[in-house]
């Protein structure tokens, strides 16, 4: 699965409809007279695992259509082969991301927001609660938890399996390691930044005390 835990892009949701379309040639289980999408080939398709497709097909597809159009929940469940308690499960859950208290989106984090975050994550809260608790989004609180924890651990030499593991990450090793990459590079970036930075503000003094001295004479 060559897109496993790799972001979705517009070009794949595209895919997406275009392929519960073209793939819906399976016979219901339970009603041969209704047709559903047949997962395992728009797995195959895009690269990903089944699960991965159902809950994205819930998240952008479903969940719109049931907000906006107002489908019977029943027919959803029916014309998709989903079962009911988990759509209804996964609806839930979106509708509770909806209404979340994000005021602290694109704000800085303090030091008391990662003390937090570094126990809440030891204790096992999910982050989805950490989200709530910081008014922030889930993604947000996961890109903080590799930036700030998983990355450190890793450059000490924890295996990466072990963290993705233990962090309860969805994303694939390979994006992983991209992310890791970046993290390298622009530290680079910074270090050189700052050192050209400090070599001027050097060189400042110098001709600051050059110019003091002529004054002077």
């Amino acid at each position: 699965m060559a897109n496993k835990g790799k972001r979705w892009t517009n070009e794949d949701d595209s895919k997406l409809v275009d392929y519960l379309n073209e793939y819906k040639t399976l016979l219901h289980p339970e009603n041969a007279n209704i047709k559903v999408p047949d997962y395992e080939k728009i797995a195959n398709e895009l690269g990903r695992s089944e699960y991965a497709i159902l809950l994205r097909v819930i998240d952008k597809i479903l969940f719109k259509k049931y907000n906006d159009i107002n489908v019977d929940f029943k027919d959803l469940s029916l014309n998709y082969n989903i079962p009911s308690n988990f759509l209804k499960e996964r609806f839930e859950l979106n509708n509770e991301l909806n209404n979340m208290n994000t005021d602290m989106v694109g704000k800085k984090w303090t030091d008391e927001d990662d003390e937090y975050l570094n126990k809440s994550i030891e204790e096992g809260i999910s982050y989805l609660e950490i989200a709530k608790y910081l008014k922030r989004k889930p993604k947000g609180v996961i890109e903080r938890v590799i930036n700030h924890i998983i990355y450190k651990k890793y450059k000490d030499g924890v295996d990466i399996q072990t963290l993705k593991d233990k962090y309860k990450l969805n994303y694939s090793l390979e994006y992983l390691i991209k992310i890791f990459n970046k993290i390298d590079k622009n530290t680079e970036t910074h270090t050189i930044l700052k050192n050209k930075e400090k070599e001027l503000n050097d060189q400042l003094k110098k001709y600051e005390i050059k110019i003091k001295i002529k004054l002077l004479n």
